[in-house]
């Protein structure tokens, strides 16, 4: 796997150039539509990979070993279930869950990049559920790649913070409601 993919880019410029009303156009057209149902199966494909080869890394890697790249992926994958969870359901015990989870893996990278193998049963089960989560609300969940990426890219690279993941205070605060997707309204 490239340490960035193609995709992972193209998700990063467009959100940087993104604007609100763009989404809106972009479900208009019926090109729009095909693009973003291209960008959601792409996620979802990166996302699977991942969780399809760190599932058994999760429990072979010996307690205190130095395994950034894995500990990247986690956040990748935790990072967007965190997000959506939250935006969809922010007072839900299974976003607590995520988002506490996502604070252990950074934790492990701020400690020199060790894994914690106490923690492996822990994190695989929040890891699927991050997945479930993301298929759940996967248009939404593409929009939130980017800055998973951009965090996941801290982990690897050892220069993650404590204070790149929000503390306990984010469920004391009212969120907004996310952008519901013209596609997912026709679902409800």
């Amino acid at each position: 796997m490239k340490k960035t993919t193609a995709h992972g880019l193209k998700l990063k410029r467009q959100q940087a150039h993104a604007r609100c009303g763009q989404a809106s156009a972009a479900h208009a057209s019926p090109v729009g539509r095909a693009v973003m149902a291209k960008e959601e199966v792409d996620s979802v494909t990166e996302l699977m990979t991942l969780m399809t080869a760190d599932s058994v890394r999760i429990y072979l890697t010996e307690d205190g070993e130095r395994d950034t790249k894995l500990l990247a992926n986690l956040t990748l994958v935790l990072g967007v279930g965190a997000e959506v969870a939250l935006a969809f359901a922010p007072h839900n015990p299974e976003s607590r869950r995520l988002h506490a989870a996502l604070r252990t893996v950074v934790q492990c990278s701020v400690n020199g990049g060790r894994w914690n193998s106490s923690q492996a049963k822990i994190l695989h089960e929040a890891a699927q559920l991050a997945t479930e989560v993301f298929l759940a609300q996967p248009v939404f969940g593409a929009s939130i790649f980017p800055g998973a990426f951009e965090l996941a890219e801290k982990v690897r690279n050892g220069t993650a913070r404590m204070s790149d993941v929000a503390g306990a205070e984010i469920y004391n605060t009212p969120t907004l409601s996310p952008p519901v997707p013209e596609q997912e309204m026709e679902k409800a």
